[in-house]
């Protein structure tokens, strides 16, 4: 019998579909409104007790690859319907809602029995579902930094695309580095931070096109899976204690939201600042602090030497500072410090 959070995913994904499904069969206004995603939700909970043979022998793994292919399925049907069809869809996005569907159940089957025939580890398939999600992210942002009109078809390709780059990065380190899914998971909270560090810089850019500044949080994005890659490559953090890292990061966060919440900033740009600049110093204090040792193993080994510094009050002295004061040797002072050795 699977696990409780198998369960649990399955009956979530269930009332999902069963709310998708709703506006492709155009009952709205009927009572099936209501119970067809609490029926769908039942059903996918009772799919271990209905068929237990095709839950034998199963691993996390497949666990893991199954979460993962229902989400991108989701994702991808769309994408793949917006591409085909476009602006032209003449059913009202219900075909795209459709094709999510079918996608998702597909994916996540496909995922399931992978992982029951192939010998993934938890690390390889965390390293897909980051880069992934890095790659569509950035994909994105790139496209709307520079198009001039909403194109349909290519924000669909851009979608795809950048989800099977994401694919192709993921397997080109898994060769060289092997991750393991705690590293994963803290390498993900750094991604998150860097970006709402970027989202708050957005404020703080000055040009007349207000588009181009996506290409801030953008490139934080970026940015930030790069460094959290070789900041965490050589820790090999287990499940548990990446997401103490997290749990630490997370609370720095709260804190800088917090500070921010008290002090009412007139630039809503702090907002964002201070609580990606907390998450950043928990997740730098978390990963410091524990002190890792790294797992033997026939890879090279790289040591990772790292430190932050942080100084909120440059923040202040930087914008107070008129730019004929400038010295050549002295550009600005930075608000966030960090020091990386190989």
């Amino acid at each position: 019998m699977p696990g409780k959070k198998y369960r649990l995913y399955n009956g979530l994904y269930g009332f999902i579909y069963g709310s998708m499904i709703i506006p492709v069969l155009g009952v709205e206004e009927s009572a099936i409104s209501f119970g067809l995603p609490l029926l769908l939700a039942g059903g996918s909970l009772l799919l271990p007790v209905i068929n237990p043979n095709k839950y034998e022998n199963m691993t996390y793994s497949s666990v893991l690859l199954n979460r993962h292919g229902k989400f991108y399925g989701l994702i991808d049907g769309g994408a793949l319907s917006i591409l085909i069809f476009g602006a032209d869809d003449e059913t009202d996005g219900k075909l795209a809602l459709a094709l999510s569907v079918a996608g998702s159940i597909t994916m996540g089957e496909i995922g399931f029995q992978l992982g029951k025939r192939k010998d993934w580890t938890e690390g390889r398939i965390s390293g897909y579902t980051h880069y992934a999600a890095v790659s569509v992210l950035s994909g994105l942002g790139l496209y709307a930094s520079f198009a001039n009109e909403f194109d349909p078809r290519l924000f669909g390709g851009i979608v795809l695309a950048s989800q099977a780059g994401g694919y192709l990065l993921a397997n080109k380190l898994w060769k060289k580095y092997k991750y393991t899914r705690g590293s994963l998971l803290a390498s993900g909270s750094f991604t998150l931070f860097s970006t709402l560090l970027g989202i708050g810089l957005i404020g703080q850019v000055e040009s007349s096109d207000d588009q181009r500044k996506i290409l801030v949080p953008t490139a934080a994005l970026i940015g930030g899976s790069l460094l959290s890659h070789s900041l965490t490559r050589n820790l090999n953090l287990t499940a548990k204690q990446g997401w103490k890292v997290n749990y630490i990061a997370g609370a720095g966060a709260l804190i800088g939201l917090g500070t921010a919440l008290i002090i009412s900033p007139s630039e809503p740009s702090l907002y964002f600042l201070l609580p990606s600049v907390g998450g950043l110093i928990g997740w730098g204090a978390a990963v410091k602090g524990m002190s890792i040792k790294p797992i033997k193993s026939d890879i090279k080994s790289y040591d990772n030497n790292f430190s932050f510094s942080v100084n909120p009050e440059n923040y202040f002295i930087n914008k107070n500072t008129p730019f004929e004061k400038l010295t050549p040797n002295m550009v600005s002072r930075p608000v966030l410090g960090l020091r990386l050795t190989f």
